[in-house]
């Protein structure tokens, strides 16, 4: 029956994308020609886009399961904007669309999950066939963590990043690798030791940045290490803080020694190379680099597409640590399925959740997507004989709530921030002078910022009379 699907003429309608899926999911399943449980019924999925869901995984699911329809309820009328409570608005969105199946950040989960109205999916773990042992332990302990303590939803996929090395290079400069557990700084320690002269293709670099704004780099060590602009009140900036200090230090230092490749180090030729030819890290030039799984498989494809392709030897170890939570890393899930406590299609919608997580759904999505990694483990490709246990190497944190700040103040913030650290960069002043000038300019904007933000709540509504 399975395969008289697979071949029927509405098979042959659907995209390449999910062609491919569906004969690579047939070729995986377990005795794929018998049929599956008998199942009926219908689930409202809560999905960002209707035609992603069935490429992704609907499709597929009807192919197995053609009894039971599914429905897509988009998020396009999830309110978002300045201030709009999120957790109102998801609140709004599911009392407005019901839907049986929900796809949730992490934030969204936990405020569901502890006002108890998320279906307990502890019961699809104890099904044999499920194989609940292949699960990545991070994220089910994260998911129960934030559940209260019950697993109240699965995410399929995440999204993780690694430091991959240049073997050869680091051979060449006579530099040991990186092994074990590094700090940011120790990062960029690292990789001011590659020498920063020689010319064109000679050229070789410590460390790739895919920005040449060194704040870039400064606020995603930051944001990892959970650190924010201000205090708790919102009211008082302290970018001058001791770990900020730092960090700031480090970054400038590193993008001031030429040590960093940043995208206007590209050639001329190299702009006009495919994207694959002009990575610098693919074609050899950089020790070290930040990156999820995607690298690695361009990497073995620059083998097969890039003409007279030379390969070297590469690694990779875990990402940077903060040395005040050394065994945690900024791991994402890619959204978490869970059911609604009190749908009226339960069966059905966790069927759905048990399919999306399914062994067989990991094994086919491995095969067709190399920018995320599967929570099932052991299907992550290894390209090169590398391991990828480096993404996954570090515990997942529940990552701190950030303090959202007025939305007039992040805009100029970001470009002062970025304008005084290249001042440092280019040697026009010192960085205690530009932490200096952050702190006290940006403090300024800050006030204006909560000012107009005061202005706006007292003004009156539109319409009503004054």
């Amino acid at each position: 029956m399975f395969w008289s699907q697979l071949c029927s003429g509405t098979c042959k309608r659907r995209s390449l994308y999910a062609v491919s899926l569906l004969i690579i999911l047939c070729l995986v399943l377990a005795g794929c020609t018998s049929e599956p449980p008998a199942s009926k019924g219908k689930v409202k999925v809560m999905f960002w886009d209707e035609e992603q869901f069935f490429r992704e995984y609907g499709n597929l699911f009807n192919t197995l399961y053609p009894d039971i329809e599914i429905e897509v309820a988009d998020t396009d009328s999830l309110s978002r904007g300045a201030g709009i409570d999120p957790n109102t608005a998801l609140d709004e969105y599911i009392e407005r669309e019901q839907p049986d199946v929900l796809v949730l950040d992490k934030v969204q989960y936990k405020h569901l999950a502890l006002d108890n109205r998320l279906l307990d999916l502890e019961h699809i773990l104890q099904v044999e066939e499920f194989h609940a042992e292949d699960l990545l332990p991070s994220a089910l302990r994260l998911l129960r963590n934030m559940g209260g303590g019950t697993l109240k939803g699965l995410s399929p996929i995440f999204s993780g990043s690694a430091i991959y090395y240049n073997k050869d290079l680091f051979d060449k400069h006579q530099i040991s690798p990186p092994s074990g557990k590094l700090t940011w700084r120790e990062l960029l320690e690292l990789a001011l030791r590659f020498p920063a002269d020689g010319q064109g293709a000679d050229r070789t670099f410590g460390f790739e940045w895919g920005s040449s704004d060194p704040f870039d780099l400064g606020l995603v060590i930051g944001i990892r290490q959970g650190l924010d602009f201000a205090d708790h009140s919102r009211e008082k900036l302290v970018m001058n803080s001791p770990r900020w200090r730092e960090i700031l230090s480090i970054t400038t230092e590193a993008f001031k020694s030429g040590a960093i490749h940043t995208p206007e180090h590209l050639e001329k030729q190299e702009l006009a190379d495919s994207n694959l030819a002009r990575n610098p890290f693919v074609t050899g030039k950089i020790a070290m680099a930040l990156a999820g799984p995607e690298l690695g498989y361009s990497l073995g494809q620059a083998k097969q597409l890039i003409s007279g392709y030379t390969s070297f030897n590469w690694g990779m170890i875990a990402e940077p640590i903060d040395p005040q939570n050394p065994d945690y890393g900024s791991i994402t899930l890619r959204g978490i399925y869970a059911v609604r406590e009190d749908s009226q299609n339960r069966d059905a919608a966790v069927k759905l959740v048990e399919f999306i997580n399914s062994d067989q759904m990991a094994k086919a999505s491995s095969r067709t997507d190399s920018w995320n990694l599967q929570t099932r483990t052991k299907y992550n490709k290894n390209s090169d004989g590398v391991s990828y246990e480096p993404f996954y190497a570090l515990d997942i944190q529940e990552q701190p709530f950030y303090i959202s700040m007025p939305p007039t103040f992040s805009g100029p913030f970001m470009k002062l921030a970025s304008s005084e650290l290249r001042k440092v960069v280019n040697g026009e002043q010192d960085i205690e002078e530009a932490i200096r000038e952050i702190q006290l300019k940006g403090q300024e904007e800050l006030d204006k910022a909560h000012l107009v933000e005061r202005m706006a709540e007292d003004s009156p509504d539109d319409g009503q009379d004054t």
